[in-house]
């Protein structure tokens, strides 16, 4: 059956759990079939589009499968308009970049690295005895001792104040002020030893410090092929924006003083962080700005009732980095680990706890206690790690999202000894959880390792009952079949029946249109749940991502609009570069005519990055080298509308595809250039 429609994807608004509890009828209940859809179109369903949008919605012939197929043969007049892409293969949930692999550790030059195990997750077979089959279990434990769907807070800080304050609020002044110390005290010491006469009366403020780092997200917000030098122009220009004034904008915050390139870097010379001064400690540089960032973090805000845990990693540079390892399935696979926190609602990162190598965290608080209590095959280490991530947020009701690095029985029981709730993603730490007989309910095939499309959004249930100190608890342990199964462990949500899945990817048909392809997928209160949250921390920043999710949730100038943006990342950085170059001494946009330069709004000649699909799960080919994982960007600048005829890949992957965009490189075409890699600007 063929229908055309006008179609939109639905949008969860609510953040409460109302929104996946609905009050429906207990008892069996057949949950819709799958449905794909394939939209003709160029724009993600969040930008305004230009005319109407033509959605077809797709079901298979035996009316169960997910499967994508081709539209109804069009008439002869409206053939080259509507002609089908050559494929339309449902991307896989866990597909990587290319560049996602272990790399070749035979370059480095660092003695101190350690290549570390992803993490300890006891993996051994589950205990399935106890287990009861329950696939339409109504209630949770939540439900059962209470809890408000409590929103977060902001700490300290009068929502309407100025982005500076906000700047501010999110960093650890104290000891900003002790870093201007003691760069102050560097600068004269190359002074007094003779290394350096330009650090002649050499002194350093905090405000120094903020304008410094201000020149730093004005480099993020401005991206450009070159040095350092063109920010910083020798001749006044007209204004604040690609023509690159730093100089005008720094003596708006600091009348009379000359700050060029000079100064620039002379205080990267004198750079250096204030420490414990614990020689025997590897991340002895850098500890103590870790401790007073994140205590920064935990002061601004108090989370809301929803927590989210993840992974994140600092990208290896090639030099010395204690902790160093190899997460193979991340964006960055080198780097640091750094295990996060965030408020689920307001998306703030409120803690994290770097991953310091697996003999250093064995040493860790609660390590000891958790080995005794399950025992050295057991979860130990990622169980006592979430305990020290959440123990500050620690009271009765709230909700912990998170995946299979955290997730097991073990620890879903021991976050309820200290009072939360959780849904928890599980993979390989699967004692006492009754893997083994959802897996054979979802027919899931250890060759492909995937679930049958004919059953795609079937969910199972099975409950068990725990005596705990606090009480008894029933735990649900719930399989869904999402392509892939998705298990999770719960104490917080039900099996009800929720809004479907949606999940989109798009393709390039033969004659260059973009068509986005949805799947509708059935599924249930729990994994709805988890979807929805289980991965806000990737992808954020620390301390500017903070400021940028205050300031939408908080701040009456930006705050979401029935939940619509009305400030972008990549304005609010030059926002953020601005306050901070300026010391807020100025306002954005007005001073810049003031002063005799053009809007930085304005400015035709500058690219600024945007996403088709707004963060879901859409797949693009990238223009220019051709890649089609990570490409879900194009240039907002020149093509306003949304309606790009290119997209290029997010420069986090190291590709220099949208340097090449902004350089105005040839795009390579439809198929691959093989002079394109001799094209691309190096590093």
């Amino acid at each position: 059956m063929l229908r055309l429609r006008s179609c939109r994807h639905h949008v969860v608004d609510s953040l409460t759990r109302d929104s996946f509890d609905c009050d429906r009828a207990a008892g069996p209940s057949t949950l819709p079939l799958p449905v794909v859809q394939a939209e003709l179109g160029t724009a993600d369903d969040d930008t305004d589009r230009v005319g109407p949008q033509l959605g077809v919605e797709l079901l298979p012939p035996d009316r169960r499968g997910g499967r994508a197929a081709s539209a109804a043969a069009p008439s002869p007049a409206a053939a080259p308009a509507a002609a089908a892409p050559a494929a339309a293969v449902e991307p896989d949930d866990d597909e990587q970049p290319d560049g996602a692999r272990i790399p070749d550790l035979e370059e480095s030059d660092d003695s101190d690295c350690e290549l570390a195990e992803e993490h300890d997750d006891g993996e051994e077979t589950g205990d399935s005895a106890a287990w009861k089959e329950n696939d339409h279990r109504q209630f949770c434990a939540r439900d059962r001792e209470g809890g408000d769907n409590f929103g977060p807070k902001l700490e300290q800080l009068n929502p309407a104040s100025s982005l500076l304050e906000y700047a501010k609020h999110f960093l650890p002044m104290a000891y900003i002020s002790e870093l201007a110390e003691k760069m102050q005290a560097n600068g004269r010491a190359r002074w007094s030893e003779g290394n350096d006469v330009h650090y002649k009366n050499w002194f350093v403020t905090t405000n120094d410090v903020l304008q410094w780092i201000g020149c730093w997200m004005y480099m993020l917000a401005f991206f450009t092929v070159g040095g350092r030098e063109q920010f910083f122009a020798d001749e006044p220009s007209d204004g604040f924006g690609p023509t690159y004034d730093l100089k005008t904008w720094l003596q708006i915050g600091h009348p009379g003083a000359q700050r060029g390139i000079r100064w620039f870097k002379q205080m990267q010379a004198c750079f250096e962080l204030p420490t414990y001064e614990d020689p025997q400690d590897p991340f002895n540089a850098t500890r103590k700005f870790w401790d007073a960032l994140r205590n920064a973090f935990f002061a601004a805000v108090t989370c809301g009732w929803v927590m989210c845990l993840d992974e994140s990693m600092v990208k290896w540079l090639g030099r010395g980095m204690p902790g160093f390892m190899v997460v193979q399935r991340k964006p960055t696979p080198k780097g640091l680990e750094l295990h996060t926190l965030c408020c689920a609602m307001c998306g703030i990162l409120i803690w994290f706890e770097v991953w310091e190598g697996k003999k250093a965290m064995a040493t860790k608080e609660k390590c000891a206690e958790q080995k005794r209590k399950l025992g050295a095959d057991g979860p130990w280490r990622s169980v006592a790690l979430t305990l020290r991530l959440v123990e500050k947020c620690a009271s009765r009701g709230r909700v912990v999202i998170a995946d299979s690095w955290f997730g097991s029985v073990p620890c879903i029981l021991a976050l309820y000894d200290i009072g939360l709730f959780a849904v928890m993603n599980v993979k390989t730490a699967h004692k006492h959880y009754p893997k083994d007989l959802l897996l054979d309910k979802l027919g899931y095939d250890k060759k492909s390792k995937l679930c049958p499309k004919q059953t795609r959004g079937q969910s199972y249930a099975y409950t068990q009952k725990f005596e705990r100190p606090s009480g008894t608890v029933e735990v649900l342990a719930a399989g869904h079949n999402s392509k892939k199964p998705v298990l999770v462990v719960s104490t917080a949500s039900t099996m009800k029946p929720a809004d479907d899945y949606q999940k989109s990817w798009t393709i390039t048909d033969a004659i260059g249109r973009r068509i986005k392809y949805t799947l509708s997928i059935a599924t249930t209160c729990v994994h709805a749940m988890y979807h929805k949250f289980y991965s806000v921390v990737d992808g954020l920043g620390f301390w500017e991502v903070n400021v940028y999710k205050a300031l939408l949730n908080w701040h009456p100038t930006y705050k979401k609009v029935a939940g619509e943006r009305t400030l972008g990342h990549p304005e609010f950085r030059k926002r953020l570069a601005f306050t901070l170059l300026t010391l807020g001494k100025a306002e954005y946009g007005a001073a810049s005519s003031a002063a005799g330069g053009a809007d930085p709004r304005a400015a035709p000649e500058m690219h600024e990055m945007a996403k088709f699909d707004n963060y879901t799960n859409e797949h693009h080919q990238c223009s220019w080298c051709q890649k089609g994982i990570m490409a879900g960007w194009y240039c907002v600048t020149c093509c306003p509308n949304g309606n790009a005829d290119h997209a290029f890949c997010n420069p986090s992957t190291g590709r220099r595809c949208y340097a090449m965009h902004c350089a105005g490189t040839t795009r390579a075409g439809g198929a691959r250039s093989a002079d394109m890699y001799a094209r691309m600007p190096q590093k």
